[in-house]
């Protein structure tokens, strides 16, 4: 598997302008009192690309790094969003060739094939969304 800052051929601008746009869209269903479930549906929904549902999750904290509440399940998911909350949200996402390997909870994809697990940590407070984790290629779109 390839992670995103191993992925030097792949065209920058492909990857800034379609995640940028991924990204944003997915924090426009942040917001106090809505459904954690949107979050997920979103995320998997999306048919530009393909998302593997097996290394696809958002897990939700009561505190930072707490024990996860919810572990990509958004049918039974009636949680909703609160202030302090904290949450990561992170789809796999996987380029040409969908199918690859699964082996003791490792999916691997196939020889030259993109696909890289793409995370981020994301903390409410007085109804605004503070990242905590964020790349230097996205502090210009945020």
């Amino acid at each position: 598997m390839a992670f995103m800052h191993d992925l030097v051929s792949f065209p920058t601008y492909f990857f800034n302008n379609f995640f940028k746009n991924f990204f944003y869209n997915i924090l426009s269903f942040i917001k106090l009192n809505s459904n954690y479930s949107f979050i997920n549906n979103n995320i998997i929904k999306n048919k530009k690309f393909f998302i593997n549902e097996d290394y696809c999750s958002h897990g939700i904290f009561k505190n930072l790094h707490n024990n996860l509440i919810i572990f990509h399940c958004f049918k039974n998911n009636y949680l909703k969003i609160k202030n302090f909350d904290s949450f990561t949200i992170e789809p796999m996402f996987v380029f040409k060739d969908k199918n690859g390997y699964n082996y003791k909870n490792i999916f691997f994809s196939k020889k030259e094939n993109f696909s890289f697990q793409w995370e981020h940590t994301m903390f409410i407070l007085q109804c605004k969304i503070l990242i905590t984790t964020i790349r230097k290629n996205e502090l210009c779109f945020i």
